[in-house]
């Protein structure tokens, strides 16, 4: 983490959480994980937070999902905390569950 986003932590509080926030809202539909209910406090211990767009119906998009899995598991690994939100393209939660 950089002096300048020790300084913002300090002085604004949660920057990522706040981003997320302001991006996505405070609640959403947590589909992967039973339809429940997921908050920005999720992602307070996050340094950083990625949204990747995707539908099971994407060639390249389904190319690319393990390579982010693996960038995901390197950088967490490293000793940063990445938190990626999944937003769903698909028609439906059958298609996003197929994916």
């Amino acid at each position: 983490m950089c002096i300048r986003d020790r300084y913002q932590r300090r002085v604004h509080g949660n920057l990522t959480q706040r981003m997320v926030e302001t991006l996505i809202g405070s609640k959403f539909k947590d589909c992967a994980n039973k339809g429940g209910d997921v908050t920005s406090d999720a992602f307070k211990d996050a340094q950083l937070v990625g949204i990747y767009f995707s539908a099971h119906w994407c060639p390249p998009c389904r190319a690319f999902t393990p390579v982010l899995v693996e960038f995901y598991n390197t950088v967490n690994e490293s000793g940063k905390k990445l938190e990626i939100i999944f937003a769903s393209l698909d028609n439906d939660a059958e298609e996003f569950k197929e994916y």
